[in-house]
C-alpha cells in the first residue's frame, strides 16, 4: 500500500485482490474488461485505490448473486455508473 501525492491510498494488485475477495486473475480481467481502472503508486506500479475496490466487491458480488457474465457485468458496471452520475447531479442541484 502506498499513498499517493493527493493522499489517495494505492493497493498493489495482489492486496487489491485480497481485500476484495477475488483472486489477482479475476481482479486483472475486471481491469482488462474496463470495469476497474488501474492507478498507479509513486514508483510507477500498478494497483487500485479505495473506489477501484469498492467496485470490484460490487461486481464480484454481481457475479456471483446474478450469475452475470462478462458482458452483462460490463453493462451493469455502465448503469450502475450513470445513476451514481445522475444521483450525485440531483443532489446538487437540490442545494
Amino acid at each position: 500500500m502506498h499513498e499517493a501525492d493527493d493522499h489517495e491510498t494505492v493497493y498493489a494488485v495482489e492486496e487489491a485482490a485480497e481485500m476484495s475477495g477475488v483472486t489477482r486473475e479475476v481482479l486483472l480481467s475486471y481491469c482488462e474488461m474496463g470495469l476497474v481502472s488501474v492507478v498507479t503508486d509513486p514508483t510507477d506500479a500498478p494497483g487500485l485505490n479505495d473506489e477501484g475496490v469498492h467496485w470490484v466487491r460490487k461486481m464480484e458480488q454481481m457475479r456471483q448473486t446474478c450469475a452475470l457474465n462478462p458482458t452483462a457485468l460490463r453493462l451493469m458496471a455502465q448503469l450502475m455508473r450513470e445513476v451514481e452520475t445522475l444521483q450525485a447531479e440531483l443532489r446538487a442541484r437540490r442545494w
